[in-house]
This record gives C-alpha cells, structure tokens and sequence, in this order.
C-alpha cells in the first residue's frame, strides 16, 4: 500500500513490517482508534493493522469462510466484508470475531448478485453496497436490512453498466463511479440522475477502468483511476446562496 502526506504529495511504502505478508491488498477501511483493517484477495483474507502498520490478527470464525472477499468497510464496531463468491456481506467486531451475514444469490431486494464495493454512510449510519450484477446499488441498516435501491442497467448516461466505488458529498448527491463508461456519475438525494463526468483516456478528467471512490469532509472527490494508475481529485462547489 502507498501513504501519501496531503502537505506535500509525498508517499512512501506502508506499512514496511506487512509487506512480506501481504500479497494482494485490495481494499482498506479505518476504525476510529486507528486500526487498518486491509483485504488481501489473493489469501482471501482480511488483515487487523495497529496504527504503526504492525499485522494484530485477522478477520475470523466464519463457519461458511469468505469465498472471494472483495470490499472491507466499518461502520461503529462492525467490520463489513463483500463475498462475491457466496453473494452475501459478513460482519464482524472489530477484534475480529464473526458476528453474522446476510444475502443471498438473487434479484430481490437484500439479494446479490456478485457484490463488490461497499461504503459506510456517516450521515445515516447505513451500509452501501455494489451489487454489481445486478446493475445497482443497495443500501441497508447495520444489522442488513434493507431499506432501499437505486440503478438500473444501461449504456448511456443516468444509466448503470459496470458500477464500483460509490460515496455521497456534503448535500447527499450520490456518486457512482462505472468502469464501463470511464467515468463517474452524480444522482441527487431521489436517485435522479444529475450529471456525468469523464470519458475514456488518460489527461486529466478522463479515465480508465475507474474503481473506488472517495468524498473528504471539504467535498474533495477522489476517483481511483485503474488502469491509468493514479488518483484523481475534483472539488465539489457548492451552490452560492442568493
């Protein structure tokens, strides 16, 4: 994994001492006393990390196992992890232990079909999660009820091909990045479709294959840019007040 200081742009290599063990990190979410916890696709694991980057222990109990663990995410003192393999979320606490999953392989709502992606809603305290095959999002409380969906598929603008990374900004616009149409979109509150940003290429504003994304609290949206191997970063401008 790359750390970078926001100061200066700088990064280096982080952690050092998990390095050797780590083969193929993924994702990475945060608890609020510093711990890492890092998804490795390769092992199909999820690794604890204290604040200096040292391995504490790993996600674990799950009698059914995680199948092909895809997004990591942690809401409060629960840890959510995507199985795309057994279409289903697993939750954990954040020492590690199992706790339950919810989901099936399906259409209907709380189903999935190949899930991927998930985000943690600070505003509303609920779990977003990418259900990619299905061509939508769907959003659920903490212990995985759902309440809501939006998406459907298609190629053109408003429309959902090859949905990723997914995160709201300061006024509750929805922002969905689609590998398909290298680019990310904005939905307001309702899920109508706002506007549409970026095409395929590599200057900036244009991507390939873009994946997760990311809103800070200053509105600054960071859109991992896959295949062209960077971040890139747009500002949210509010409306100006009459």
């Amino acid at each position: 994994m790359l750390r970078y200081e926001e100061a200066d742009g700088s990064g280096e290599w982080w952690p050092r001492s998990a390095r050797a063990k780590l083969l193929s990190p993924v994702s990475v979410a945060g608890a609020a006393d510093g711990r890492l916890f890092v998804l490795d696709s390769l092992l199909k694991k999820v690794f604890i990390l204290d604040r200096e980057g040292n391995i504490q222990g790993e996600l674990e109990g799950d009698p059914q196992g995680l199948g092909q663990p895809a997004g990591v995410t942690v809401s409060g003192q629960r840890v959510y992890v995507s199985d795309v393999k057994n279409h289903r979320i697993a939750i954990y606490g954040l020492e590690g232990t199992f706790l339950q999953s919810f989901g099936r392989r399906g259409a209907g709502p709380g189903e999935f079909n190949f899930p991927t992606y998930l985000w943690h809603d600070k505003s509303s305290s609920q779990l977003w999660v990418c259900d990619s095959g299905n061509f939508r999002f769907q959003w659920f409380d903490h212990d995985g009820r759902f309440i809501g969906e939006m998406g459907e598929n298609g190629n053109r603008p408003g429309y959902l091909a090859r949905p990723r990374g997914i995160a709201r900004d300061s006024e509750g616009h929805v922002y969905a990045a689609d590998a398909a149409f290298d680019a990310f979109q904005i939905f307001d509150k309702s899920s109508k479709f706002l506007l549409f940003i970026g095409r395929a290429g590599s200057r900036p504003g244009e991507f390939s294959m873009p994946g997760g994304i990311f809103i800070d609290e200053r509105d600054r949206v960071y859109v991992a840019d896959t295949q062209n191997g960077r971040v890139q970063v747009f500002q949210f401008i509010k409306e100006a007040k009459p």
